[in-house]
């Protein structure tokens, strides 16, 4: 897995006229620090402009480069953003923290898309990289390279959603919600499971409406 930034040149960028959307898109960024096309869309803005804004240097565009070959187009604030709007630009080098970073926020959009007045906090270099708040909060985090029965201690977090790669490193009896790679396809229907004890997933309502009583036992 490699991550690489497709800004050419950004040093010399010309100025350029950006609209209101081009605005509100990179505070947007700066709130969930980097987002794909398909998100920002998923959030309700046009990606038409995405190509002026990063070649002008309002955005940075880095291309995720996957183990199975796929490529995930992932846009961040530039550094015109920063000059004239005061946003932050984060350093992109830790192709997981990217990985990590794009799948915590397809779990937020879950939560905004089905719950008015949630509250989202993002810190990129952190390893629970996201608290969303409705009642009480809860991390989000989605480890690349392990998942312990400390983790959340170790971070402060009394509970969680934690996006894994494989089933096999779930773990029974913690306060958790798990989200699994090959189905995060879909932020607006995201399957979310609880391990009571042993192997057995359960899937589970996060708002609490029902409860499917189908057990998937994980391989």
């Amino acid at each position: 897995m490699r991550v690489e930034c497709r800004n050419f040149n950004y040093q010399h960028s010309r100025p350029s006229y950006f609209t209101q959307r081009d605005l509100e898109i990179a505070h947007l960024l700066d709130r969930h620090v980097m987002l794909t096309a398909s998100q920002i869309k998923a959030l309700g803005y046009p990606v038409r402009r995405l190509g002026h804004m990063v070649k002008y240097g309002f955005l940075y565009h880095y291309c995720l480069h996957l183990d199975d070959e796929t490529i995930w187009h992932v846009y961040a604030v530039g550094h015109t953003a920063r000059r004239y709007l005061g946003l932050t630009v984060v350093g992109v080098s830790n192709p997981y923290k990217v990985q990590s970073m794009i799948l915590v926020n397809q779990v937020l959009i879950y939560f905004l898309s089905r719950v008015s007045g949630v509250r989202i906090e993002v810190s990129y270099h952190n390893p629970v990289q996201a608290v969303v708040t409705v009642n009480n909060p809860l991390g989000v985090c989605a480890p690349r390279r392990g998942f312990d029965r400390t983790f959340l201690s170790r971070h402060n977090i009394p509970q969680a959603i934690v996006v894994l790669p494989d089933r096999s490193m779930v773990l029974s009896g913690l306060p958790v919600r798990y989200c699994f790679d090959d189905e995060m396809g879909d932020p607006f229907n995201l399957v979310f499971y609880q391990c009571l004890s042993g192997l057995k997933l359960e899937p589970v309502d996060l708002f609490g409406l029902s409860v499917s009583s189908e057990a998937v036992v994980s391989s």
